[in-house]
């Protein structure tokens, strides 16, 4: 035996007009075997546009260049600076 819905008012003309469902990773995410998510605690960033509690996505496979902005580790506390390259040795984040 088999129970179907069966509806008891009358169906909505949004479901005449279903899509796909979308799914955002196909969007943001180039290499699935190098990128992951973090959450951003702080506000040191909110002039770049990136709010406290912001979802982000990092990709490893991305070789950083100057000006980029990017995850790295100090003192094993993952942080989200700007990265400013200055000649041959010399590496800082803002």
């Amino acid at each position: 035996m088999y129970i179907y819905p069966i509806k008891a008012g009358f169906p909505s003309p949004a479901e005449e007009y279903l899509e796909t469902v979308l799914d955002i990773t196909f969007l943001v995410i180039q290499n699935p075997n190098s990128t992951f998510f973090g959450r951003v605690k702080g506000k040191s960033m909110e002039e770049e546009g990136i709010q406290d509690q912001d979802i982000i996505v990092i990709d490893k496979s991305i070789k950083p260049q100057n000006g980029n902005i990017v995850v790295c580790t100090i003192e094993g506390v993952f942080v989200i600076k700007t990265l400013k390259i200055k000649g041959k040795n010399s590496i800082r984040i803002f």
